[in-house]
């Protein structure tokens, strides 16, 4: 009888699952009694390996392979960014953070919001950008912005997050749980530093390219934002820079192919 090998991936790492269903809770608990059976168990951070054993998963191998950017389609473009902010009536000397994701629990829009807040209070040229599900003019989650709804901008789900990023100065990410988050990772590639929490191996990607706050700390997230739109224009671009450059470096996708090539063939016993 042929045996297919079989491959998990977990692209998670800390969920609340008290957040979610019961539904949730029972397929994570039955994943963890089946989790010694896979040929192999890859992650894209070391975050997820930690947390899923806390959960009753095996102990055993596992395959952290992060993920790779595209760095020919997340770029500074110049042309894009005048047009972004141009459509976003934003001044040359305004700051503009980005925030990109889903209204779902584990990004934390409330953190998110009390730190817009927080960094707002102190710098009146800063301005935040949102897109994604859950995230237009007319979605609930937007009430959360109320108290400065005049400094942001709601676009909802968008299919050209490459040329909304080229337009931005910085960007935010407010999760609660990650394994290592693509939106941080392309907006890196854009060249934007980034303020954001110690989710999965967020801290990781980042390195020393931007702020890292305590997970659901919108205190320290929140002066995490103020310090980079505090930057010199010039200082907080080669900032970008060095965010790009580690993108380059360290998280390219042909390193990542490699890796799940490797593994792919090992399974298949070649």
């Amino acid at each position: 009888m042929l045996r297919i090998p079989v491959a998990w991936n977990i692209r998670c790492s800390d969920m609340d699952l008290s957040r979610y269903s019961r539904l949730t809770r029972m397929v994570v608990r039955s994943l963890a009694l089946l989790s010694s059976r896979p040929g192999a168990v890859a992650t894209n951070s070391r975050k997820a390996v930690e947390v899923h054993q806390g959960l009753g998963y095996a102990d055993r191998d596992y395959e952290i392979i992060p993920g790779g950017f595209d760095t020919g389609r997340y770029r500074p473009d110049p042309e894009a960014r005048a047009a972004v902010r141009a459509e976003l009536g934003a001044a040359d000397d305004d700051v503009l953070v980005g925030w990109i994701g889903r209204d779902d629990p584990m990004k934390d829009l409330p953190c998110l919001a009390a730190a817009f807040n927080r960094a707002a209070a102190s710098n009146p040229r800063l301005r935040l950008v949102l897109a994604g599900s859950g995230l237009g003019p007319d979605d609930p989650a937007i009430n959360l912005f109320q108290d400065n709804a005049s400094r942001c901008s709601f676009l909802g789900p968008r299919r050209d997050v490459e040329r909304i990023l080229a337009g931005l100065d910085a960007f935010a990410l407010s999760s609660r749980s990650e394994g290592l988050p693509n939106v941080v990772g392309e907006a890196m590639a854009a060249e934007l530093p980034c303020a954001v929490t110690d989710a999965g191996d967020t801290a990781r990607l980042v390195g020393d390219t931007g702020r890292v706050a305590p997970v659901g700390d919108a205190e320290a997230l929140g002066d995490a934002l103020a310090s980079l739109a505090a930057l010199p224009a010039d200082e907080r671009a080669a900032l970008g820079r060095a965010a790009r450059q580690r993108i380059i470096d360290r998280y390219s996708i042909q390193a990542m192919v490699d890796a799940y090539a490797a593994l792919y063939r090992r399974l298949a016993g070649r």
